[in-house]
């Protein structure tokens, strides 16, 4: 799980990689308080053409639906998960493709809240 966009060396062997990023330009934000009502967190994964094929399907795609099954599980302590992106991305490299998923964070978990308010 690296949080950027883009591999910081050179690959020499067939890996998959999880990109990750959080969105919070567009959000909801309470400007007096510095807390955000919503974001969406970004995951690309890119997965060499070599190790793709995974049992009848893509290594791509079951990582994005490990990590949709994880978000659906409330146990993460984040608040209510929302899918609103999903979809295959150019990687710029014939060696490599990609996929890339969006969830939208709401309704913030109570611990999350009180955390933020113990900053204040």
């Amino acid at each position: 799980l690296i949080p950027q966009q883009y591999l910081p060396d050179t690959v020499s062997t067939a890996e998959a990689f999880i990109f990750f990023d959080m969105d919070t330009s567009n959000a909801n934000s309470n400007e007096k308080k510095d807390t955000y009502k919503s974001a969406i967190i970004y995951f690309w994964v890119v997965v060499h053409k070599d190790i793709n094929r995974h049992g009848d399907g893509l290594l791509n795609d079951l990582i994005i639906w490990e990590l949709k099954k994880l978000f659906k599980n409330q146990s993460l302590g984040l608040g209510k998960a929302h899918e609103v992106y999903n979809r295959i991305f150019s990687t710029g490299s014939k060696d490599f493709t990609g996929r890339v998923l969006g969830i939208r964070i709401t309704d913030w978990d109570e611990n999350v809240k009180k955390n933020a308010e113990n900053k204040i």
